[in-house]
């Protein structure tokens, strides 16, 4: 097992045999434990006044389990997907006729042929 896989189980407090035996062996690891044992420790000593209701536990589980950052990022992107394309099309459409919005530069050339790629890849600039 990697050491990634043994972190995240010793993280949600699922020790096993295999998990005691790669610490053993991986100083990398057993610092781990040892970082992880200090912030339960503190947290402990820090909130030992503090009852939480019964279902505490669960609901915090269920939230961090719920969801993984990979996911809200992709939901995130996916939200945004169709204002950048609108937006991708817009500046598109703005530029196709009138290269002086894209490069103030431009202003002053002025450009005999109307297809904007052949002006984009001209390799002079686009001077006549």
């Amino acid at each position: 097992m990697s050491c990634t896989t043994i972190r995240d189980r010793l993280a949600a407090g699922h020790a096993s045999t295999e998990t005691e035996r790669h610490v053993a062996g991986c100083a990398g690891c057993r610092e781990f434990v040892a970082n992880l044992q200090a912030v339960r420790d503190e947290l402990r000593r820090h909130h030992a006044g503090a009852r939480p209701d019964a279902s505490f536990a669960t609901r915090v589980g269920s939230r961090l389990q719920a969801r993984q950052p990979v996911e809200v990022l992709g939901w995130a992107a996916m939200k945004l997907l169709p204002l950048s394309l609108v937006v991708a099309l817009a500046l598109a459409w703005l530029a196709w006729d009138r290269p002086a919005l894209v490069d103030p530069v431009a202003r002053d050339i002025v450009v005999e042929n109307s297809d904007p790629l052949e002006w984009l890849f001209d390799p002079q600039g686009g001077t006549p």
